[in-house]
């Protein structure tokens, strides 16, 4: 064979050369808010959400990686601590749904409901209590951003038979409303102390959708149930896209009106 066929031969005969595609990260979809060393523990913390923090209900999700062996903890000991440091020099913190494991991410998961934005109020803190397993604790506290939103996804009022509970209500659901028939969730939560943010049961709550720029409601709604944990859960039907607004009622255990003019404004 000659010299220059054998060549053509070898090289056609050759394994294709192929570059290995890299694994492709689960939290990518999510938001760095931030990349912090643990120094007496050794860890790396990273801390992620699925947007820009806001006033309202929002997703946190924390990995911590030790630097020892390179590798991800799973179920690491994690607490949040969020607190906001107001320019007057008071300080308050917020409800907190403590995080719980996410196996399938690798990451602790749990929920911080922001009750005011950071612009010309202050600096909101966000603090994270870390435990190894010989029990050597840690606290990180790292300054964040909360901003508000152009459509609000949290309101405050006070009862109107009890001058002094101050409930807070926050949007949980939709997060990408549709045509059609969405879950309408809620969180509610009083303020007790500066300090202390409890949840709140027991409450009924009434919906009436509208689109005030069309003149017309819509059917087939489901009033919010409570689901425990302060979460209400119910149905809310958009019958077409743009602006709407979810009126709201709230009613006590005995049904007296605390507050019959709430509404969160919607537009898809």
């Amino acid at each position: 064979m000659p010299v220059l066929a054998l060549a053509l031969f070898s090289t056609s005969c050759k394994k294709e050369e192929t570059t290995p595609t890299p694994p492709s990260d689960p939290l990518s979809e999510f938001v760095l808010i931030s990349e912090t060393p643990a120094n007496i523990l050794n860890y790396t913390v990273k801390v992620y959400a699925t947007e820009d923090l806001f006033v309202g209900y929002n997703y946190i999700l924390v990995q911590v990686t030790d630097n020892a062996t390179g590798l991800v903890l799973d179920n690491p000991d994690v607490m949040f601590m969020p607190m906001m440091e107001m320019n007057s020099g008071m300080k308050h913190a917020c409800p907190v749904e403590q995080p719980d494991y996410n196996a399938s991410l690798k990451v602790m998961e749990g929920t911080i409901t922001f009750v005011m934005p950071s612009t010309g109020m202050g600096q909101w803190i966000l603090g994270l209590k870390l435990k190894n397993t010989a029990g050597i604790e840690e606290e990180l506290m790292l300054n964040v951003e909360v901003v508000q939103k152009d459509e609000p996804q949290l309101f405050s009022f006070i009862s109107a038979n009890d001058p002094n509970q101050s409930l807070f209500v926050a949007l949980v659901n939709p997060r990408m409303p549709q045509i059609g028939i969405n879950d309408f969730e809620v969180v509610v939560y009083e303020r007790l102390t500066m300090m202390e943010w409890p949840a709140v049961d027991l409450l009924n709550i009434e919906i009436d959708p509208e689109m005030p720029t069309m003149g017309h409601g819509s059917p087939n709604n489901v009033h919010p149930t409570d689901m425990g944990d302060g979460h209400y859960l119910g149905k809310v039907n958009f019958t077409m896209s743009g602006y709407w607004k979810v009126n709201m009622k709230f009613m006590n255990s005995t049904n007296e009106m605390m507050k019959d003019d709430a509404y969160f404004d919607i537009t898809f």
